[in-house]
């Protein structure tokens, strides 16, 4: 019998960010080593079809006025789906990717009894918190729990779960869409043209959402004293932070200010804003840039980082979270100190004129970036799902 997984993801796929992006390819990779995975998500916000990106979906309604109303309500038709599926389905898995997901799934566990396992992909935002602690609260209905690095395993336990109960199996990466072995060149060459790039100037790409944590600021602020002696172009493809389109936050940084910002400031010497753009397009867009900086105060993995490693393009990382377990200095990319505009411009400047430690570090990468194909992490993570149905 194909093992039946529920994978449960407040964000539907179509917000490219790190957990939908991970939770679609793991879903794709269980399906393909035979288990039969379901995604549990929000009804989508925005237009587009659901479907392209993962066949079996449950859709839950997350209706509400404020971020408090919108989980409040996912959480309970969550609840109500998962009692529904346990009363019908035996030798099932229910794997909740966040505290609201685990917090819906540890409310359905006290009336039915099914393997819960719990993922935290990142750091607890304010309007996170009181589902975490709510789960850390019942911890104990939790039956097992894995995070994509040692980051996030401690993270885990300065709240008081004991380290030893945490599991880590990495992130992985899709090597079907990320490698740089499969690029059409032809195809390379319409993007630069489209982006009015000439072969002469440095590319450096931020995939990243245009977002603070994330560090944009200081990379515009580093390209100011970069330009003074380089030509020097940066590609921006990240749009505004999942919880702008999606809740409406107002605390969060006005993503078109942003952006107007962006494009008025002589930091930027030609920048391009791309905005969001198709994930299958990202590969060519790694391999055109130069550098891909990835200036984060925290990151809890770094699977942009892996992407850009499998396309061989050298990456320059804040010397934090997960991005340090993946990243050894000067070996298979360059650390930096998070916050620091002129080291990561140093940085920067060092890619640019040693072209014998940029072709280095871009075959290191490569081989790095090979050891976290999903080929490999998925097969973890499945014996992971068995030893809990045992």
């Amino acid at each position: 019998m194909r093992m039946r997984c529920y994978e449960i993801s407040f964000s539907p796929p179509m917000y490219i960010g790190g957990v939908e992006v991970y939770v679609t390819t793991l879903i794709k990779y269980l399906r393909k080593y035979g288990a039969t995975p379901v995604l549990i998500t929000s009804k989508p916000k925005i237009q587009g079809d659901i479907s392209n990106t993962v066949t079996d979906t449950i859709l839950i309604e997350s209706k509400g006025k404020t971020p408090t109303e919108i989980f409040n309500n996912f959480i309970d038709n969550t609840c109500q789906i998962l009692l529904e599926i346990s009363e019908q389905e035996k030798d099932i898995i229910i794997h909740a990717h966040g505290p609201i997901e685990c917090y819906a799934a540890i409310k359905a566990k006290t009336q039915r009894d099914f393997p819960l396992i719990f993922t935290m992909h990142d750091i607890v935002y304010k309007e996170w918190y009181k589902y975490f602690k709510k789960v850390i609260d019942n911890i104990n209905s939790v039956d097992g729990i894995y995070t994509l690095s040692n980051y996030m395993r401690k993270y885990l336990s300065d709240y008081g779960i004991e380290k030893n109960k945490i599991e880590v199996i990495p992130g992985g990466i899709d090597r079907e869409i990320f490698d740089v072995k499969r690029i059409k060149y032809d195809e390379i060459e319409k993007l630069r043209k489209r982006l009015g790039i000439s072969k002469q100037e440095r590319i450096i790409f931020y995939p990243s959402r245009i977002d603070p944590l994330k560090g944009i600021d200081i990379l515009i602020k580093s390209l100011d004293y970069i330009n003074r002696k380089y030509r020097v172009k940066l590609l921006l493809t990240g749009g505004p932070s999942l919880k702008d389109t999606h809740l409406r936050l107002e605390e969060v940084i006005n993503y078109e200010e942003r952006i107007k910002t962006i494009k008025n400031t002589n930091v930027i010497w030609g920048s391009e804003i791309l905005g969001n753009i198709n994930y299958q397009d990202l590969p060519a867009l790694y391999y055109l840039s130069d550098i891909t900086a990835i200036p984060s105060l925290s990151e809890p993995f770094g699977m942009v980082a892996l992407e850009s490693m499998s396309m061989g393009t050298p990456v320059i990382a804040s010397n934090t979270g997960g991005l340090k377990e993946i990243i050894t200095d000067h070996f298979n990319g360059i650390l930096i100190t998070p916050g620091d505009y002129k080291e990561l411009a140093d940085a920067i400047i060092e890619l640019i004129k040693n072209t014998q430690l940029h072709e280095s570090i871009s075959k290191s990468s490569y081989h790095t970036a090979e050891r976290y194909s999903f080929n490999n992490i998925v097969k973890k993570i499945i014996a992971f799902y068995k030893k809990l149905l045992q």
